[in-house]
């Protein structure tokens, strides 16, 4: 007998495969799945990721991915742009999107920053989403301690 699975049970799957898959991707052969950890963050929060820089989610600059309950011809991508603040340096800045066509990470010195997922998914039925429910998921070492929002 063959049960389909609901459109849910495949997201999920495929988000379980993805984060398994970034991971690797992100850690490489000779470090330990623990030493990465998921942040999440909402626009304007920053992140210390050593004493000296700090990361700053600044905006989500497009999403045109394919709205659930919608068949669209590509998967489409969601761009975030961060800021990194390091002292005694200008500023920087990076670009980052959720389809593989294009840069999901970067480094900066020894961090490397990865862009997992952006949450929620575009709906069908949503027609505006205030940028302040956009939450994009990065990979980060798991060095960098829990997400608490810096001062500025």
């Amino acid at each position: 007998m063959h049960v389909a699975a609901s459109p849910g049970r495949i997201r999920v799957a495929v988000t379980i495969v993805s984060i398994a898959l970034s991971v690797a991707a992100l850690t490489g052969a000779n470090i330990d799945q623990k030493d990465v950890v998921a942040h999440v963050l909402a626009v304007g929060d920053s992140l210390a990721l050593s004493d000296a820089l700090t990361m700053t989610f600044e905006a989500v600059v497009e999403d045109s991915r394919c709205p659930t309950g919608t068949n669209c011809i590509w998967e489409g991508d969601a761009v975030v742009r961060v800021r990194l603040d390091e002292r005694g340096t200008a500023p920087a800045t990076y670009v980052l999107h959720t389809s593989d066509r294009y840069q999901q990470a970067f480094e900066h010195g020894n961090v490397r920053v990865r862009l997992l997922e952006v949450a929620p998914h575009p709906a069908a039925t949503t027609v505006h989403r205030p940028p302040s429910t956009v939450r994009p998921t990065f990979l980060l070492p798991a060095r960098v301690p829990p997400h608490t929002n810096v001062p500025r």
